[in-house]
């Protein structure tokens, strides 16, 4: 479905809470060894979604 341009991802999909700069961002402090939960508490997230962009399970089209 997303190979074809079908899906909504990002933060073209209207639940979405972040938008592509924060992911960016959010990926550099990962990189700066900067804990999911300081990062989750700064932008209002959960762990779980701090997890989710480490881990490129989600917001993957982000390059870092």
């Amino acid at each position: 479905m997303y190979a074809k341009g079908r899906g909504i991802i990002g933060e073209k999909n209207h639940k979405s809470v972040l938008e592509e700069n924060e992911v960016r961002d959010i990926k550099k402090l990962l990189k700066m060894g900067i804990t999911m939960t300081r990062i989750a508490k700064d932008y209002g997230v959960s762990d779980g979604t701090i997890w989710f962009i480490a881990h490129n399970i989600t917001w993957k089209h982000i390059e870092d």
